[in-house]
Parts: C-alpha cells; structure tokens; sequence
C-alpha cells in the first residue's frame, strides 16, 4: 500500500513531462489507484486548454452571428464597418487595473476596511494608521472615535483635523488614504465570466467587468445597470467614458453591487467622411438624434458634403427610405429626429459629389488618359502631364477636338513641332502662339508617324560567342549574317540540332502538323516526340545549320523576321529512339550507326512494332524514311510506330456495310429512272 502511494505521488509530479505513449506503457504496470489519480491529474492539466478552445469558438461564432444580423439589417453593406468599443475588453486580458497606480477620485467614499494615515507636525510629531471599523468610525489615540463612513478624503481630512486640534498641540496636520478597502461585487449577465468577483475599492466598473472577462459581443455597453444593496439604481454609458474620458469617469464600486450587462438590441451605422466610421450602438431611451450619431463618429471631416447628408431607415415592412439632409439647415431648425434602430447615415465627400472638369490626350504621349482641367491649361503643360511626346509621335499636326454646348463638334489643327520648338512669347503667359488654351472636356489626339516601326530584333541564344540581341533590315537580312555578328557557333556547338524559331500566326498548326504526311500524322503519336515545349507560341523553320554554316548552300539561308530566335544548343551526344522497342530513351552517339543499330541498342522492336513505317526525326526537324536516313547524327530521334490490328472479321464486315450501301443507290436510282 506504501508503494501504490508513492507510485502515486510520482505520477502527479512526473505526469506533464512524459509523452502519450509514455503514459500508455505505464499504465500497464499500475495499480487502480494509480490509474484513477493519473486520469484526474490528466483531467486538471488540460481543463483550462480545452475550456479556453471552447470560449474562443463560441466567441468566433457569436462575433460572426452579430455581423451577419448587422449586415442583414443593410447597416453594413459593403462590409468595411466594425463595430465601435468591440475590442474594447480582450479576451485574454482578465486582470483589472492594480489598485496602487490608481490615483485618488474626488468622488471616492471611506467605508469599512480603508485606512487612512495622520500626520501630526509640530510641537506634537506623531503619525497614526487609522483602519475605518465596521460601524464607519476611526480609533485614534488619545483622541477617541472620529465618524468617517461615508465622506470624501477631503471632508475626512477636515474633520478629522477638527477634531484632533482638540487633543494635540500642532501646527501643521494631514491625512491620505494609505490602503483601499476591499469590495465583493457581482457581475452578471453578458460577460464572459459572470458571477462574484473581488476587488478594491478604488476600482470601477470597467475593472470589475475587465475581471470578469469582459463583454460578449452580443452585450451593451450603453445601458449598464449598477444595483446597490438598497436596490437603488444607476445607468451606466461607457461610450461616455471612451469618447469623453476627461469629464465622465466611470463610476466607483461599492461592497454589494451588482453589475448587470444586458443584450445590445439597437444600431445605427455612420460612414463616409466622418473621422470614426463605424457601428454605433443606440441607448434605450430614444434620446439620441443625427446631430449625436455624428459626435459618435468623432464629427465630419473638412471634406464632408454636410449638404447633403444620406439618412436612410429601415422601415417595419422590411424595405428602406432614404432621405438627403442638410446638416445646416437642420441644425438651423433645430428640428432633430430621434434615431432608430436600423439608421443608416452616409456622409459623401464633396470630391465625390461634386463635378470635376477634365482633359483628355490620347495617342502618342507616354501616358495618354484622362487628366483633371485647371485654369491656365495649355496643350503643351497637358502633353507635359502625360509624360511628354513618343518617339512615334506625329509633330507636324495634332487634333484637338472641342465641345461646346449647343454647337456642332469643333476640331482644331495643331503644329506640334512650333510649340516645341518656339522660343518666343506672345502673349503674357509665356506661351507659344500656337498653344492652344484648353477649356474642360477638350480632347487632345496626337498621330503616329506613317510606317513608323521600332528597330526589329532578333534573338540568338546557345553556343555562339557573343549570343544576345541584334538588329536585322526588315525583309533584308539572313540567317548567316546573325550567325557571322554573333561570331559563329562554338566547337561545343551542336550544329545538327540548332534551330531557328518564329513567332506562329494565330490559329497556325502545330509544327508536326506543318511538316508530316497526313498517312503519318494519323498514327504519329504526338506525346512521344520530346519536341521543346518552350517554344509553343512559335514555329519551327527546318534549316540544316551544318549545310548552311560549312557547305554555304543558300537554300538554308533564310530571310529573318523580327521576333526570331536562334538556338545553337550544346553537343548532346544522344540519339532518341521513342516508340514501340524494349526500351526507349537516349542512346549514346556512334559515328557511323543507323536506325536499326540504335533501335536493337535499345532493346529491338516490340511486339506490335511497325517495322515498315520506321521515320527519323533529324535535328533539323526533317523527316525521313529509316531506309533513306543513313548514318545518323547527335540529337536525332527514331520513331517506332505501333502496328494497327485488324482482324478478318472486320475486313469482312466493312465489306458487306459497302455492298449494302451500293445496293440501295442502285435501287434508288432504278426507281427514279422507271427501269
């Protein structure tokens, strides 16, 4: 038995650092009593981990159910308002604020419990701790009971200084508060952690409810109730406390208060130029009118359109009204309707809402758009703002193009080229004569020069000495021009598997479309081909680089095209051979071997090889027979196709569908001819 509980008191020190497994291996070597403490201690160890993942996912559900009812409400359409104060108590913060860095309020009343130190100077020096006793009085020595329940420490400190003249001889006296007393409060209703909590009594209502874990987001803050032990009540507004901090404090608790937070049951939302758009919640007692909605929301701001506020309401039938308020006029009036539950008020900018004039360039300027009209606007500080002239820009004549109201469209003809290029000033602004002064909506568009083109350029990329790009004569330059500029292929280059890429038309074929024989496209599988599937949006041009670099034969040499691309890849020293054999894949280059010494290295035919169709895929992108292909060179690919089965039934039944259908035309036609 001795042993049980020492294997007992072992597990409960030992139990948090030992592992899952661990515990299961022991648990096999332990008695019941064992057993049943290492559950409970198991049980008390993640209590508070599994209550804590509770309350955060009710909290996440009850935050998301509120914003679900505010948005179904139309307080909060587009979803980018928050609720005002709902971070206000964090749940993870449960400790009110510690009593000794709180300073004195005037408001605060000694009772049972404070204590209260006396200082005496003078002909008597003596200070006294005096702890206010359970009947409201204070015991000092000498000088008998003093009643203090009840008053400020500015009223206990005179009436303590009058009576203690009596008694001591001094010429100066004071007293403070030394130690808060100590006060059992209950908070109820929508807070966290409802129940009794205890606290000092220098302490407010936002501690007490702070301790008891803070508001639910289903809970006021507007319409707190305190209840003392006489039942008498006070409404608490902690917006007053957030929003005006210097002139409400929040109240001080007493011993047996009790602190009730109901259910929020009343919105009205503020948005647009206000400086705090949010959610507010309304109090109960229908006070509340447009003009303290909008102090809710901190005021408008120096953009906000006051003439023409949006109050919109929702009415029971379930739609909205909307009115246009002018803050100034109502408040001229006086004339403030009590908000609802439901209220939606928009404050639109005067940006917005006002009608901004505007300029347009479009054509040839860095950044043609759309810009705001000022006074003063020329076309040469529009084309400016636009980021200047194109290189491709036409500067002898530009349009601009003017709408007058009531008057047919009106185009004028601009000389860019004097605007530009004018070094004198004939009028006052500094302008050229032939800059025109704009007027709103006018439209400036600025040509292209005719036959315009940039520089066309091709690309060469691989084993060259100088790869990069170069610059070719549309239509005019070659093939071994580029390749001369880039200093010519390198001894690593393998000239049988360079290619030469262009840009394909839209809805051009797939280069093995454009190349095989449609006999052969039909069975040519085109996954088995390892064609390089960077290049889909271009087309493979067939040029035999070897002939054209060292056999000079000008029927390789072909004209360029901007956008080309020249690839002269390094010396892979592999033949492909894909399709039906033992096993496809690379096989090392031999000078001198064909097709079929490739093919049985890679293990021969397959079973359904086609032994007859044999192609060979050059480097180059040629295509030819195995038979026609002789020795074969690094980087070809041999295609092995696979034999189409076709049984003698089939043979037959395609027989008999065509003389069926032969049979049928000649009785038609018989028919129709009266035969």
């Amino acid at each position: 038995m001795q042993n049980e509980r020492s294997t007992g008191c072992t597990l409960s020190m030992t139990t948090l650092r030992i592992s899952a497994k661990q515990r299961v291996l022991m648990m096999r070597r332990f008695t019941l009593p064992s057993l049943i403490l290492l559950l409970l201690l198991h049980s008390f160890t993640h209590a508070g981990e599994y209550s804590s993942n509770a309350d955060s996912s009710f909290e996440s559900r009850q935050r998301q159910f509120l914003y679900h009812r505010l948005a179904s409400l139309g307080l909060n359409p587009r979803g980018d308002l928050a609720i005002y104060g709902e971070n206000l108590f964090p749940q993870t913060s449960s400790r009110p604020l510690a009593s000794g860095q709180v300073l004195l309020p005037e408001n605060y009343r000694l009772g049972p419990g404070d204590v209260v130190g006396v200082y005496l100077l003078g002909k008597a020096q003596r200070d006294f701790e005096l702890t206010v006793l359970p009947e409201g009085r204070v015991y000092v020595p000498t000088a008998g009971l003093v009643e203090v329940a009840g008053l400020t420490m500015t009223q206990a400190r005179e009436r303590l200084r009058e009576h203690m003249s009596r008694f001591f001889n001094t010429s100066e006296f004071d007293a403070t508060l030394l130690n808060a007393k100590t006060v059992v409060v209950e908070v109820v209703g929508e807070v966290r952690r409802p129940g009794r909590h205890t606290l000092s009594g220098l302490h407010t209502v936002l501690d007490a409810i702070q301790i008891a874990g803070g508001i639910t987001y289903a809970g006021s803050l507007r319409n707190l109730v305190i209840a003392n032990r006489d039942q008498e009540q006070r409404h608490v507004d902690l917006y007053q406390t957030l929003l005006q901090p210097q002139s409400s404090e929040p109240p001080l608790l007493q011993a047996g208060d009790r602190i009730f937070v109901p259910p929020a049951q009343r919105w009205v939302a503020v948005a647009g130029e206000v400086h705090r758009p949010a959610i507010f919640e309304l109090r109960d007692d229908d006070s509340e009118s447009l003009s303290s909605a909008l102090a809710l929301a901190g005021g408008t701001t120096s953009l906000a359109d006051t003439l023409r506020l949006e109050w919109s309401r929702l009415l029971p039938e379930g739609r909205r009204e909307t009115q246009v308020v002018n803050l100034a006029e109502t408040h001229a009036n006086g004339s403030f309707a009590p908000l609802r539950h439901g209220d939606r008020i928009t404050v639109y900018s005067k940006l917005t809402q006002a009608e901004v004039p505007q300029v347009a360039v479009y054509g040839e300027v860095i950044s043609p758009g759309v810009y705001a009209y000022e006074e003063s606007l020329y076309v040469s500080d529009l084309i400016l703002r636009a980021g200047g002239l194109s290189r491709a820009a036409y500067l002898l004549e530009a349009e601009l193009a003017r709408i007058d109201p009531g008057q047919p469209p009106y185009r004028e003809k601009i000389a860019l080229h004097k605007i530009l290029l004018s070094q004198t000033s004939d009028n006052a602004s500094g302008k050229s004569a032939d800059d025109a002064l704009l007027r709103p909506d006018d439209q400036l568009f600025i040509r292209r020069i005719p036959d315009w083109r940039v520089g066309p350029l091709v690309e060469i990329r691989g084993e060259v000495k100088f790869p990069g790009m170069y610059a070719i004569d549309w239509g005019k330059t070659r093939l071994s021009e580029i390749c001369q500029l880039a200093g010519g292929p390198t001894p690593e280059a393998s000239l049988h598997e360079a290619r030469l890429y262009r840009r394909r038309l839209e809805h051009a074929p797939l280069q093995t479309e454009a190349t095989l024989p449609a006999e052969i496209l039909t069975r040519f599988d085109h996954e088995k081909i390892k064609f390089d599937r960077d290049r889909q949006e271009a087309s493979l041009i067939s040029v035999d680089f070897a002939k054209l670099l060292l056999a000079h034969e000008a029927q390789h040499d072909v004209v360029l095209a901007p956008g080309d691309l020249i690839e002269f890849p390094r010396q892979s020293r592999l033949v492909y051979v894909t399709g039906a054999v033992g096993l496809p894949g690379g096989i090392p280059f031999v000078p001198g071997e064909k097709a079929s010494d490739y093919i049985a290295r890679a293990g021969g035919f397959g079973l359904h090889a086609s032994r007859s169709r044999v192609k060979v895929v050059r480097a180059t992108g040629e295509i030819v027979n195995d038979e026609d292909a002789g020795p074969l060179a690094a980087g070809d690919t041999i295609w092995v196709p696979t034999r189409s089965e076709r049984s003698g039934w089939n043979t037959l039944r395609d027989f008999v569908t065509v003389a069926a259908q032969l049979a049928t035309i000649y009785v038609v036609i018989d028919r129709a001819t009266g035969n």
